[in-house]
């Protein structure tokens, strides 16, 4: 048996869970948080202004990162994998030819792209395998030599520092 049962400490408020969290966040002196009334997910709103909310939210607080996750993931690999493009000027044609692995050939551009989907956090590695047409334990070593790669390319991390793609020190 609970300690408390729910529907009894909801009945004090009227049934209404916005009025319960509201009263407990003013008695605790808790901020509320900007997406805590999202429902299922959904952010109502253009295009352009879910990109432009989210880059607003890009570099705050941990809990803000893991709204950040569910918001890219809801865009699909798609839409990360065409920004990833944009930002290393690789055209579409090229990454077609990237996509496919192949063994034995060093390809550090394709394991930069692998780690900067990765690195994300929206998407496992089975999911980013998927697309590139390999198992998650080949995205795994892929996107650890991604970002070796980038540590070694100063010129490429210069540009990735332009960008919401810089990286961490």
């Amino acid at each position: 048996m609970p300690w408390l049962e729910r529907e009894k400490a909801l009945r004090v408020f009227g049934n209404d869970q916005r009025e319960f969290r509201s009263q407990v966040q003013s008695y605790s002196e808790e901020e509320s948080h900007l997406l805590e009334n999202l429902r299922h997910g959904l952010l109502l709103g253009s295009e352009k202004a879910t990109k432009k909310f989210r880059s607003l939210l890009m570099g705050k607080s941990e809990p803000v990162r893991q709204e950040i996750v569910g918001l890219r993931k809801s865009e699909g690999m798609e839409s990360v994998l065409a920004e990833v493009l944009t930002v290393l000027d690789i055209p579409q044609s090229e990454f077609e030819e990237l996509q496919r692995p192949i063994r034995g050939i060093e390809r550090p551009i394709r394991d930069i792209v692998i780690y900067l989907i990765w690195r994300e956090g929206a998407f496992p590695l089975a999911e980013i395998g998927k697309k590139f047409h390999v198992g998650y334990t080949s995205i795994s070593n892929a996107r650890i030599r991604g970002e070796a790669a980038l540590q070694n390319d100063k010129k490429l991390r210069a540009k990735l520092q332009q960008t919401k793609w810089q990286m961490e020190a």
